[in-house]
């Protein structure tokens, strides 16, 4: 990148000094001078964004021996980081460096010895199994103080994915007698954990979100930001206590995500959570079972986090195209007396991505933008096929595989309807 940066200087210079020279000007020699400066910038533009979303070196986390990862790239997820590998290879090489200031004593990984070489730099090929391999490097110094990465080396899909059409989300013509209710939104961003690595965008989406919501589709909002298990659980009760069988509510979370390898079951992590100890993690059953008893005509979960895909279990609930406005309008009354029990997780059961938006996740982007640049009443499933490009377009570009899901949630009492974005005239 740095390289492409010094020859686009250069070249940008020289076209600067063709402008202002007093000889005549080579009008086409400007112009193609110009396009190229373009592709440049592209070209550069999209290396950043591959810098942004891969993180070629990772520190570790404890008192111990720094270790570094070197190779291969490893993309910071909402939850432990990941590497991924093509389903057809059979093992993955590693290569690091430890920074050892009182000397080293061992290097482990995941229970088995590697060598490290004068300059502290260590090459290991790992055994892959399946299509996801947990593995953890401990590096011990002579003082007996320890220091620990874990990683994931994820297989990659290599299925054609589902294109999606375009929502199309022209203005229309807002129903004059349809009352959509009141609509509220809870919205969680969890940057500071005291158990697990810190994460770097949930906080400026979640503010991002609340203030989308609030101000251009007329929602009453709480957001808490860094909230543990006792202000979330909290907020969830008022709220079963506040909506009545009118009401509309959007549950927004990112932050970190785990799952239990036995039962399958997602959880989302307060910044009170505990490594390997579930007491305060937040299970997908526990959320389905609040939604359940809430009075709310229409509930949608936006999940952002790892295997945030474990909530949804069902076929996607394809929503009629092309009608024309009469036809829409009777279709819209129809769906707002029934019950809407949706959600739009930003991956499938697997780590998805903490950056790759600028300020924010790949899917936080993606979601921001099209609910920006909506201008009518937009069903769910028409911002999550919107929303599913964009994510795997954007993240395929870091060279990591990430696609959003969209379901009615399982077990809450979905009756067909969508959840309705209603921006204000």
């Amino acid at each position: 990148m740095n390289e492409k940066i010094e020859a686009y200087q250069k070249q940008s210079a020289e076209l600067t000094a063709w402008l202002t020279s007093p000889d005549k000007l080579d009008r086409s020699r400007i112009d193609a001078r110009k396009q190229a400066l373009q592709q440049q910038a592209k070209d550069i533009a999209e290396l950043k964004q591959q810098l942004e979303q891969q993180k070629s070196t990772l520190l570790a986390s404890g008192s111990g021996p720094n270790i570094e990862l070197l190779e291969p790239a490893v993309t910071v997820t909402r939850g432990i980081p990941a590497i991924q590998f093509s389903s057809g290879e059979r093992s993955k090489r590693l290569v690091g460096r430890i920074d050892a200031i009182k000397g080293l004593s061992k290097l482990m990984l995941n229970d088995k010895a590697i060598k490290v070489d004068s300059d502290g730099r260590f090459e290991t090929d790992v055994s892959l199994q399946g299509d996801e391999t947990l593995v953890q490097i401990v590096a011990t110094d002579k003082r007996n103080q320890s220091s620990n990465l874990n990683l994931r080396l994820l297989a990659g899909d290599n299925q054609a994915q589902t294109s999606y059409p375009s929502s199309n989300a022209n203005d229309i013509k807002r129903p004059g007698d349809i009352q959509f209710g009141k609509f509220y939104a809870l919205i969680i961003g969890n940057n500071d954990y005291g158990a697990y690595a810190p994460l770097k965008t949930p906080i400026a989406d979640a503010k991002s979100v609340e203030l989308l919501l609030r101000e251009r589709y007329g929602f009453k909002t709480k957001l808490l930001i860094n909230a543990n298990r006792h202000a979330i659980m909290s907020a969830f009760n008022e709220l079963n206590q506040k909506l009545t069988d009118q009401d509309n509510l959007l549950i927004y979370y990112a932050g970190h995500g785990e799952i239990d390898a036995k039962s399958q079951t997602a959880y989302w992590l307060p910044v009170d959570a505990e490594v390997g100890n579930s007491a305060n993690w937040i299970s997908s059953q526990s959320i389905t079972e609040f939604i359940g008893i809430m009075p709310a005509k229409h509930i949608m979960v936006v999940a952002d986090s790892c295997y945030s895909g474990a909530l949804t279990g069902s076929a996607i609930a394809k929503l009629p195209d092309g009608m024309d406005e009469a036809k829409r309008e009777r279709w819209l009354k129809a769906m707002n007396a029934r019950k809407a029990r949706t959600v739009l997780t930003s991956g499938g059961v697997k780590p998805v991505m903490d950056q790759g938006g600028g300020d924010h996740s790949v899917f936080a982007n993606a979601f921001l933008k099209v609910l920006r640049g909506n201008k009518r009443i937009i069903e769910d499933y028409d911002i999550f096929r919107d929303v599913a490009n964009q994510v795997r377009t954007s993240a395929s570009r870091g060279g990591f595989e990430q696609t959003p899901q969209y379901a009615p949630l399982q077990h809450a009492g979905h009756e067909g309807s969508p959840f309705f974005f209603v921006p204000e005239a």
